[in-house]
């Protein structure tokens, strides 16, 4: 139904392959305004890059094989080389980002020592963090000539954009570690992540069945104020967000790619009955799940 649509740079900037000792060169950066309604794919061919995004504003979410991740703002995700992934920007909130892309044997394990696990990998930042991504890649995106000098200064503000993200994390791990000690809220921020890991593909795996939080934490032998906690932390929102999240987006895919009966989608969103699910498909996505479907097959990017 959607037309598959690439990014709209504002003048994305190629870099020299100019590398320092340290495996990490600078390859590319820009900015990024996501058209509303859109669903685009990305592929990175280098085989040894990376591209972090930074979230300037609005909402949508990334898909690798049965994973699914709502990315909003103030977050910072990657891409990874040679691999395909899915992403669809938010109804009425589309993506605006800034980017950056490195590559060299090290960067990797740069991206794990600045906080980026799992299958999709990605952070919360605070709002100052993502404004000095934007001023930075500005800054680098300057006309040039090649030379040393200014390729040494373009490195140079890679490498403060990279300390400002490794002090980032550094502050979030201590500040964790710290409410732990206090609040007896585990043995480190690799459990809490082990178990925001598993509440991400519960909720995947699950969000067709009715999920009680309070009976979610009992399971797992936590308490539903440390579920929302270590879930807060790690993710920007809480729990019920993120499920509220997914049954958006798999909602919006059904009425998009299907002609089931509003009664039928709501069932498969988690939703016992439509007049529930049509109060929360116009809360989260501004119009009625019939109207939603009307606009998009009258839409002219369908055509």
């Amino acid at each position: 139904m959607y037309e598959q649509m690439i990014w709209q740079e504002k003048a994305g900037t190629r870099q020299s392959g100019f590398e320092i000792e340290c495996g990490v060169r600078l390859i590319a950066c820009g900015e990024i305004s996501c058209s509303n309604e859109n669903v685009f794919e990305e592929t990175i061919t280098e085989n040894d890059s990376v591209r972090m995004c930074f979230v300037v504003s609005g909402k949508g979410a990334l898909h690798k094989n049965r994973h699914l991740l709502p990315i909003h703002e103030e977050m910072v995700f990657l891409f990874y080389p040679k691999y395909r992934k899915l992403y669809r920007t938010a109804f009425l909130e589309p993506w605006h980002l800034v980017w950056i892309e490195i590559a060299g044997e090290m960067c990797s394990p740069l991206m794990e020592g600045l906080g980026f696990y799992g299958e999709i990998p990605s952070r919360r930042v605070e709002k100052m963090m993502i404004q000095i991504a934007r001023k930075t890649i500005s800054q680098i995106r300057i006309d040039g000539e090649k030379t040393l000098e200014n390729e040494l200064r373009k490195m140079g503000l890679l490498f403060d954009l990279l300390a400002w993200l490794a002090g980032t994390y550094s502050y979030y791990s201590d500040e964790n570690k710290e409410e732990q000690k206090e609040k007896g809220l585990g043995k480190g921020t690799r459990e809490g992540y082990r178990r925001v890991e598993f509440l991400e593909n519960y909720f995947r795996e699950n969000y067709r069945e009715q999920i009680v939080m309070s009976q979610l934490a009992e399971k797992m032998g936590i308490s539903s104020y440390y579920m929302d906690h270590i879930f807060q932390k790690y993710k920007g929102m809480s729990p019920t967000e993120f499920l509220s999240d997914i049954r958006s987006i798999e909602a919006i895919r059904l009425l998009e790619k299907t002609n089931y009966p509003i009664t039928e989608i709501a069932e498969a969103c988690g939703y016992k009955n439509a007049i529930n699910f049509s109060k929360f498909f116009s809360r989260k996505n501004g119009c009625s799940p019939s109207n939603y479907r009307k606009m998009q097959r009258t839409s002219p990017i369908d055509k």
